[in-house]
């Protein structure tokens, strides 16, 4: 069976694999039918399932604007006409495509150098805040492993301790998507060498990027910007260095803080893990509570759903939970989000979860975090007034 049409996956390209990859930076994008799309099209099929998946475009994102959104980015996508800039969740699908049409348009070198000699890992978001925050290497790359991974069956990426005193971040290839594969183990590495490199400093002499592709375009600047050894054309695709380095503590660790991002990535986890199903519902209850502030009642997600309520009820069940339990769950996300900006008052913070009683609030705040939140706001602020003073 085909993947569905609305991701322009061409049977031919499929079939064939017949292509050439473009012989160099296509800044108009005529002709991105290349090595990368041929593969993308191949392993795309052993995911079937999972095409439609919704996961975050994170590093995308930031290639897109340095490319300036040009259109052949979204051709043969289920974004193709799209202008502008990436939506923050695009489909599994969409996710492959575009890298592969970036890899096929040849600038994947100049994309990968430019991350690498940026001061600071490009992608912001609570994933990479939870990993610069965290207290030793160790508890980076973890962290790293557990984010990149999530809902993403093609990739896996693993931070382990070997023989010999040395520890990596390891990038394999469960779907093996060839051009693909290795500009999104190129990418990460970059990330992990840059993460690396705030603890290590210039120790990063002792650390090894294996890469099993050449990207002879990107060593030279990998090289330079790190100070670490590339070994190309690898068994695989790998960050190694000191098993040492791994509890270097991190100066800028906060436990109040770090407690509080790793609850929060936790349940992000377990949301990456979920059914199709529970993800759309959750995704509605999201949009109005953003949108409307207020929760939508069963009957309005059921219609959504095309089922009644019985059925939608069963149907949560059978993924074990609840259309209460995911309204609960998001509620307490967004308050552990919005309790932390000083400038909202508890009022509005009750508001833009949907509450207009202060006393609910209050009773539902005290079940999720075991407090009341004006104490529990004062004790996020407090360590940071203490650090102020000091």
């Amino acid at each position: 069976m085909m993947p569905p049409s609305n991701h322009s996956i061409e049977p031919v390209a499929v079939a064939t694999g017949f292509f050439e990859p473009a012989p160099g930076p296509v800044p108009d994008g005529t002709a991105l039918v290349g090595a990368a799309r041929a593969a993308a099209l191949r392993g795309l099929i052993a995911l079937q399932r999972d095409l439609d998946r919704p996961v975050r475009s994170g590093m995308l994102r930031s290639f897109a604007q340095w490319l300036g959104w040009p259109e052949w980015l979204y051709r043969g996508t289920g974004l193709a006409g799209h202008q502008g800039a990436l939506p923050v969740t695009i489909t599994l699908s969409d996710d492959v495509l575009l890298l592969a049409n970036i890899v096929d348009a040849g600038h994947l070198p100049a994309l990968a150098g430019r991350l690498a000699e940026m001061s600071w890992p490009v992608v912001s978001s609570a994933d990479m805040l939870l990993m610069l925050g965290a207290p030793d290497l160790a508890s980076t790359f973890g962290i790293m492993a557990d984010a990149a991974s999530a809902g993403i069956p093609h990739v896996c990426y693993c931070y382990r301790t070997g023989p010999h005193g040395r520890a990596a971040f390891e990038v394999d290839h469960p779907v093996e998507m060839g051009p693909v594969s290795d500009a999104t183990a190129l990418v990460a590495l970059i990330v992990a060498a840059k993460l690396a490199q705030i603890y290590a400093g210039p120790r990063m002499v002792e650390a090894c990027l294996h890469l099993r592709s050449s990207h002879t375009a990107t060593v030279g600047v990998i090289e330079r910007s790190f100070g670490c050894s590339v070994v190309t054309e690898a068994a695989q695709d790998r960050f190694e260095f000191p098993a040492s380095w791994a509890q270097i503590p991190n100066a800028q660790h906060d436990p109040v803080e770090w407690r509080a991002m790793l609850a929060a990535h936790r349940d992000r986890m377990q949301r990456a893990q979920e059914t199709d199903v529970v993800g759309r519902i959750r995704q509605i209850v999201c949009d109005h509570l953003a949108r409307d502030r207020r929760v939508p009642r069963l009957k309005e997600v059921a219609g959504r759903e095309g089922v009644s309520n019985r059925t939608m009820v069963r149907m949560l069940a059978s993924a074990k939970t609840s259309f209460h339990a995911i309204v609960d769950e998001e509620r307490k996300r967004l308050t552990a989000d919005l309790i932390r900006r000083e400038s909202l008052s508890l009022a509005e913070v009750a508001s833009a979860i949907g509450f207009t009683d202060m006393s609910t609030f209050g009773r539902s705040f005290r079940a999720w975090f075991g407090t009341p939140p004006g104490r529990y706001r004062r004790s996020l602020i407090a360590p940071a007034d203490t650090s102020r003073a000091a």
